[in-house]
């Protein structure tokens, strides 16, 4: 189901105001979503809300957050959660008391600016959905500096697979609340992200190197560097198109005081675990799969800890069901594209 309410609480007691309330189909790795109206975005228009559990799912909530768009009749593209191009958000219920247990950060939304784009939000189970009950924190677009729109309520599109209340937002004095104010549409359809990932930059390079934290390895002919920071990066890397296969990436994340120290980009029930020693250095290697709305994401990850900083490499296979499309594409060769995974990893190195 999908409800708006003013009377929903986070795990540590304090109200979202408004909310949207969340639970997905009674099924393994059920999932709901809603999709609001076309809504024109503008240069410097910003999506923000806050993600978690419901305060009364004392033990067994579970679940993972989405957030796509759509422009048109196009593809559906997820937005990525974190600075660093990360996407889901993995929520559980841990007994926090702290202040949130998750407020998404500032996404910037100049790169669809001009266009009639809709906002997708999407909440599935992580496996069982009992007890799976989660919040989606007053989620709105905040256009700062800007006169808010000629309608900034649209009408939702009518559904016969559910209903909703719709709650308004309210706007701040500096920053005009725009969207999505209307009540989204709750249905369960497939979703199929693009293959183009979200980046704040692309370049290309032959060593991918963080001088903070002194390590380096070399990237393979093809690799752009899309995104880059003391904490964290994204390197697109190329791989045979025809297939089912839409991306392969290497996320990179360093993380002061992470314990146990493993990558933040993957599902925390990893298939196989095994230390390994690579140019003396070594690592927890882990190994698994994900899936979501019709997508999957093979991940290896490598994970090391130097001078108190855990430093991950995850390199993730994401691919769609070859039935979602007509005429079925061939499934892609995962022991290729994995193959250069160890090439990779074979030239990482501490930089001295």
């Amino acid at each position: 189901y999908w409800m708006t309410g003013l009377d929903w609480k986070y795990e540590d007691g304090t109200s979202p105001k408004p909310a949207i309330l969340v639970a997905p189909q009674n099924v393994t790795n059920g999932y709901i979503k809603g999709t609001y109206p076309a809504f024109k975005v503008q240069t410097g228009d910003i999506f923000k809300t806050r993600l978690g559990c419901e305060g009364l799912q004392k033990t067994s909530c579970y679940v993972e957050f989405r957030l796509y768009y759509q422009i048109g009749s196009g593809a559906v593209t997820p937005l990525p959660f974190f600075p660093n191009g990360r996407e889901p958000f993995y929520e559980k219920w841990d007994g926090s008391t702290r202040p949130a247990d998750f407020t998404y950060p500032d996404i910037k939304l100049d790169a669809l600016a001009g266009q009639d784009v809709k906002f997708i939000l999407y909440m599935s189970a992580y496996g069982s959905p009992v007890g799976d009950r989660a919040l989606w924190g007053n989620p709105v677009i905040v256009r700062k500096g800007g006169a808010p729109p000629a309608t900034s309520t649209p009408s939702p599109t009518p559904t016969p697979t559910g209903t909703a209340v719709t709650s308004t937002a309210t706007a701040t004095p500096t920053n005009t609340t725009v969207a999505p104010s209307a009540t989204p549409t709750p249905t369960n359809t497939t979703v199929v992200p693009s293959a183009t990932p979200t980046a704040t930059a692309t370049t290309s390079a032959s060593a991918y190197q963080n001088t903070k934290y002194a390590f380096r390895f070399t990237l393979p002919a093809g690799a752009t560097i899309a995104s880059q920071s003391d904490n964290a990066g994204r390197v697109n890397l190329p791989f045979t198109a025809g297939t089912n296969l839409l991306e392969k990436y290497i996320q990179v994340h360093v993380e002061e005081g992470r314990n146990p120290c493993v990558s933040p980009a993957v599902e925390p029930n990893p298939t196989s675990s095994e230390n390994v020693t690579i140019n003396s250095i070594q690592f927890l290697k882990q190994t698994g799969q994900g899936a979501a709305a019709g997508n999957r994401y093979d991940w290896t990850a490598y994970s090391t800890t130097r001078n108190n900083a855990c430093i991950s490499l995850a390199f993730i296979l994401h691919s769609a069901n070859q039935g979602n499309y007509s005429p079925t594409p061939p499934a892609f060769d995962s022991a290729a594209e994995s193959a250069v995974f160890s090439t990779v990893m074979s030239t990482f190195n501490w930089i001295t």
